[in-house]
């Protein structure tokens, strides 16, 4: 994903775009009561969710232990908004193989902008902020940086 934003940032330095930093919610808790054999189906269960509900041309990246990365280029924040919750509302349906099937995986979600030719890392660290709000109100949420 790195390589991707620094590429996107040189080849298109003003094309509009959000990230989105997605964190599975309570996922220590599924490592610690299910084991890392489970945690690691969540983690793929989830990963395949989202690439299914993505548009042609949005990159999703693992972005570290339990958190993913979503570059949506030519995209606002409304529309962001749209298309993170509708991947979010949507995980309530989700089953992941070999798992009790009342473990449902969620996740909360900081969506932030790209303003003008600002590095990436700053829009990052904006919706990584976005992020731990959405967690504070209670996870399984969105909000916008």
């Amino acid at each position: 994903m790195h390589d991707v934003l620094a590429e996107e940032e040189r080849r298109l330095p003003a094309r509009p775009a959000c990230v989105v930093l997605l964190d599975i919610d309570f996922f220590k808790r599924i490592n610690d009561r299910l084991g890392h054999a489970a945690g690691d189906a969540v983690l793929r269960a989830v990963a395949q969710h989202l690439r299914t509900g993505l548009r042609p041309g949005d990159v999703l990246a693992r972005w570290g232990g339990e958190e993913f990365l979503v570059l949506l280029p030519d995209t606002g924040p409304d529309a962001a908004h749209a298309l993170v919750d509708y991947l979010r509302a949507s995980m309530a349906g989700l089953v992941v193989a070999g798992l009790d099937p009342a473990v449902r995986p969620s996740f909360s979600a900081g969506v932030a902008a790209r303003q003008g030719r600002e590095a990436f890392s700053d829009a990052i660290n904006r919706a990584d902020k976005a992020l731990y709000r959405a967690k504070a109100d209670g996870r399984n949420r969105i909000c916008v940086a």
